[in-house]
């Protein structure tokens, strides 16, 4: 796995619910899975609940809010797939 410098993986959020202020409340946790291969760009920011598919890549500046398929090239915000690596079958 390659990150690059400020990239963020952040496995919980903050809870919405009214009537109680956002402070008064709790967190919701969701697993983030990174699988072999992967590399994450620059500033690049993954969501909770996300897993990224094998030799993926997650261009710079990019907010990941659901899964990579293997070997995808995404970027953008909301992230989403550009094209797939040379050589995937």
């Amino acid at each position: 796995m390659l990150f690059a410098p400020y990239s963020f993986i952040v496995d919980h959020n903050h809870n919405l619910d009214l009537p109680l202020r956002i402070d008064e409340q709790g967190c919701a946790v969701k697993d983030i899975v990174i699988e072999d291969d992967v590399w994450i760009g620059a500033h690049a920011t993954v969501l909770p609940g996300v897993r990224l598919g094998r030799g993926c890549v997650v261009g710079a500046n990019a907010c990941v809010t659901r899964d990579v398929p293997p070997f995808a090239i995404v970027c953008g915000v909301p992230a989403v797939i550009k094209r797939y690596r040379v050589g995937y079958a």
